[in-house]
């Protein structure tokens, strides 16, 4: 059986949120990482009962959580994971995006191998900078559009509304052909716009599904191809005018 999950994430996730929820839903859930099993608010309205269990677990040693930076630093930490265990245990090992291939690589064997009831987790913003290797000895977790949404960054959150007009109010625009316009759209930071840019990705599906058309189809395609050009550090202000090539 594979030990290894590898959860696809966004830059404007909040991590610890997402491994407390995890980890809620790990044990209490037959030792499963679906997090459709909480409704959308399950943290929120359990957050005081989810932080104690979490803490509860980490000082049992039932989570144990790690970021490397060296292949050697790994692979000594790891041969100390090697013993028995009689409960299952989580284990958080950071965010493969932030990993070179050569600490990647020397993953390869614990991850083929890991000792018995040791549940690895590992998070990635991309899933083209996995290694084949690695991704082949792993489950893939994509997150859906609720779980994103239930993990968000607060602040983050905040400061889009504050920065861009309404993701809602943008993607009936956009079905509308209007053009969309971001104000100031230099002072944005890169996440910012993705955050944004997804958020209304989202709206636009919502109506693409109650009336499917070309130019919704058009308009879809587009925010995927503004998403890649602001991960490729292109002018802000393209970013944003690439998508009203369907407005």
């Amino acid at each position: 059986m594979i030990q290894s999950n590898i959860i696809l994430t966004k830059t404007f996730l909040n991590l610890d949120r997402l491994k407390k929820n995890l980890a809620w839903v790990f044990f209490n859930h037959n030792f499963s990482f679906d997090l459709s099993k909480n409704n959308d608010n399950f943290y929120h309205d359990n957050e005081g009962k989810i932080d104690d269990f979490y803490r509860q677990m980490m000082d049992n040693n039932r989570i144990i959580s790690y970021s490397f930076k060296e292949k050697k630093e790994m692979k000594e930490a790891v041969m100390e994971f090697y013993y028995k265990r009689e409960k299952p245990t989580l284990l958080f090992m950071g965010d493969l995006s932030s990993y070179s291939i050569p600490l990647q690589e020397g993953m390869l064997r614990f991850l083929e191998e890991p000792p018995q009831n040791l549940y690895i987790i590992l998070f990635s913003k991309d899933k083209s900078i996995i290694l084949p290797t690695i991704t082949s000895r792993s489950n893939i977790i994509s997150l859906s559009d609720k779980q994103i949404f239930s993990n968000l960054n607060s602040h983050l959150h905040e400061t889009i509304q504050k920065k861009f007009p309404s993701p809602k109010q943008t993607a009936v625009d956009l079905y509308s052909k209007k053009s969309i316009t971001v104000d100031d759209i230099k002072k944005t930071e890169r996440e910012e716009i993705e955050y944004w840019l997804w958020q209304v990705k989202s709206y636009v599906e919502l109506l693409f599904c109650k009336k499917p058309t070309k130019h919704g189809s058009d308009i879809i395609l587009a925010i995927h191809k503004a998403m890649n050009l602001n991960n490729q550090n292109l002018q802000k202000k393209f970013v944003i005018e690439s998508i009203n090539l369907f407005g």
